[in-house]
């Protein structure tokens, strides 16, 4: 593998794979979240999902 594909490669996986975790992460704690009202949302419900993704 040569040493510009390997820098490619190592680009991607320092950018795109946090970003891409970082987003499975938010839909997994606000799927946790949100199923157990039955998708019903409050205002409050929406306030305090912010601040728990704010402070993570």
């Amino acid at each position: 593998m040569s040493i510009k594909r390997r820098l490619l490669l190592s680009n991607i996986g320092m950018v795109l794979l946090p970003v891409v975790l970082f987003l499975v992460l938010e839909m997994i704690i606000g799927y946790l979240l949100f199923y157990p009202v039955k998708g019903e949302v409050d205002q409050e419900d929406l306030i305090f999902f912010g601040q728990f993704g704010f402070i993570c």
